[in-house]
């Protein structure tokens, strides 16, 4: 115990833990939504005030204009770094804020002995999970976070920390500066990542009942302070109103959503390690707290479920980072107190943990090593060339991986694969852009989307991409090939096609 009880533990973990990351940030290799953020920071810098969709050409605002993306786009245009650097810059920033924000959370919950119980709970946040842990952002397990440290998702769940640390540690206060910076706080996570102010409200929700007797009454007052305000404070935005996004069109946003409903027990069971311990634990504030947030969220991610609202599903993630530190907290209590029942807990404990880190042993080992190899990232460097070869407003058609790439660089794209808000027509333009690189497609089916979008440049990627030589003839025939390098081919269309 008296090695567990050493004061820097959680420094010897957070450092081991920051430098892998730091490996792994310079080493780049990014994927899935990083090249839409890279295209939101590039729009926000290029025209801050009034920006357009930086993925599609219409005079649309886009979700990802957050404050945090305002913060990289401000840091890219003073430094001069590109959307790429800046984002990286802030996957530094975002693994020092995470770490520090989880251990003052930790300090502010635990009160004693918080810096073990913050290393327990950070090394199952890492590794305690069932098979094949969800890949997604607002996911910090092992072999997903070094991808979604420069995600605002990263961000909004260290400031969710940090909110909870102060409430937590000033739980009488009620004055007026008090509930001025919780409010304000509060406000910038919901614009900067919608779906975690949930947690962190729920969250809010539940301290001040627990830590108010047990009060309905005090638990509404004091909660209805901070979260109805900053809702309201969410209206100033001026970039998009929230209860729009919230309200609008979302079915893109939801049916993406719904994968993470798909084989959550397998993913989940290692919270079932929590139930022999509600048998015979004492009242214990942390416990309840813990108990009682993880249940109300627990009951939300069904909830959507059932009433179709399936981007609720993403609180799987804060369900089960909670049980992860009620876990920890059983663990402390478990030694603490030497008896045999409790020595057969830590037991089935221990023998649940090293068989969820075996069920996932090749992702774990493959993402370990990767530490050990050079990324190749000359696949998203070959794009370079667009930043100087077309304009920011310029069209392009293109299909796969390369789409999603090329508005990060310059240009933009007919439709995206991810959500994209209030684009009413979305799904109409994915399946055009679909039918454009179909081979059994027309040639001429292929010019009425060229001039019904009005594109300016068609972008093959030979790796991916087999057209006929027909089509091939006949694009050649619409346009001059202006770039040729790296498997990928620039056509410009003619304006007077």
């Amino acid at each position: 115990m008296k090695v567990l009880k050493s004061k820097y533990n959680y420094l010897i973990l957070a450092t081991t833990l920051g430098i892998y990351g730091v490996i792994m940030i310079l080493q780049g290799g990014w994927s899935g939504d990083f090249w839409e953020h890279c295209a939101v920071v590039k729009e926000l810098t290029n025209n801050l005030a009034n920006p357009t969709n930086p993925m599609i050409r219409a005079d649309i605002p886009h979700a990802f204009f957050s404050p945090y993306s305002v913060v990289v786009s401000l840091f890219s245009k003073i430094s001069g770094f590109s959307p790429i650097e800046s984002l990286e810059f802030f996957a530094f920033f975002n693994l020092i804020f995470f770490l520090f924000s989880f251990y003052l959370f930790c300090k502010s919950l635990f009160k004693e002995d918080y810096n073990i119980i913050a290393s327990i709970s950070l090394i199952l946040t890492l590794f305690f999970w069932g098979n094949n842990p969800y890949k997604w952002s607002g996911f910090f397990h092992f072999t997903t976070l070094h991808y979604v440290l420069p995600y605002p998702s990263t961000f909004a769940m260290a400031l969710v920390f940090l909110i909870l640390a102060v409430v937590l540690r000033d739980i009488k206060q009620d004055n007026y500066y008090f509930l001025s910076g919780i409010i304000a706080l509060n406000s910038v996570v919901a614009i900067t990542h919608p779906t975690t102010v949930i947690p962190l409200n729920v969250s809010i929700v539940a301290i001040y009942f627990v830590y108010n007797g047990y009060s309905v009454k005090k638990c509404f007052l004091k909660s209805s302070k901070i979260i109805i305000p900053s809702l309201i404070l969410c209206l100033l935005w001026p970039y998009y109103n929230l209860f729009d996004l919230l309200s609008g069109n979302t079915a893109d946003f939801h049916s993406d959503s719904i994968e993470l409903y798909k084989g959550f027990y397998k993913r989940i069971w290692p919270l079932l390690t929590i139930i022999p311990y509600l048998f015979f634990y004492k009242k214990d504030h942390i416990i309840d707290f813990l108990l009682i947030t993880t249940t109300l969220l627990f009951l939300i991610y069904i909830g959507g479920y059932i009433l179709g609202v399936y981007g609720f599903s993403r609180v799987i993630s804060n369900i089960m980072m909670l049980g992860h530190f009620l876990i920890a907290y059983i663990i402390y209590n478990l030694i603490k107190e030497s008896r045999f029942k409790n020595k057969i807990y830590l037991t089935i404990l221990s023998v649940a943990f090293f068989a969820s880190v075996i069920i996932n042993k090749g992702d774990n080992y493959h993402t370990f090593i990767q530490v050990f190899k050079e990324k190749d990232i000359r696949y998203y460097e070959k794009f370079s060339f667009l930043k100087t070869m077309v304009k920011s407003d310029d069209l392009i058609l293109s299909h796969g991986l390369t789409n999603s790439m090329i508005p990060a660089f310059n240009g933009k794209v007919l439709s995206s694969g991810h959500p994209l808000y209030w684009v009413d027509d979305i799904v109409e333009r994915r399946q055009n852009l679909n039918i454009f690189f179909s081979k059994s497609t027309t040639d001429s089916i292929r010019e009425g989307i060229i001039n019904k979008y009005v594109a300016d440049y068609v972008l093959l990627d030979h790796n991916i991409i087999d057209l006929d030589k027909s089509t091939y003839k006949w694009l050649k025939s619409k346009g001059n090939s202006i770039y040729k390098k790296d498997e990928l081919e620039l056509v410009k269309l003619s304006k007077t096609r």
